[in-house]
């Protein structure tokens, strides 16, 4: 959760318009709730001026909802062989 609060500081001022937004995908219960915990608690914080939404199994969609923005930092629960919390990244993938 530290990282999330603090990854965008340069995005506090109220002045800045941004085109990055947080997206969290998955299902608000069970196991997968994680997205939808984070996105929440990014919605408390009022200093965090990006785009903040939540998707529960969005599928395709999920796509249309990513077009107006030029970087989307998306947050779902994934089963690897990685610790719990592994912060996985990917860039340019088409």
């Amino acid at each position: 959760m530290h990282f999330l609060f603090h990854a965008f500081p340069h995005f506090k001022s109220r002045t800045v318009v941004s085109k990055t937004a947080v997206s969290g995908v998955g299902s608000p219960f069970g196991e997968d709730n994680i997205a939808y915990r984070v996105i929440e608690s990014l919605k408390q914080d009022r200093t965090v001026k990006i785009h903040l939404d939540y998707y529960d199994r969005p599928y395709w969609h999920l796509l249309e909802c990513m077009k107006p923005f030029d970087t989307v930092h998306l947050v779902d629960a994934i089963v690897s062989r990685q610790p719990p919390g592994t912060l996985h990244r990917y860039e340019d993938i088409h």
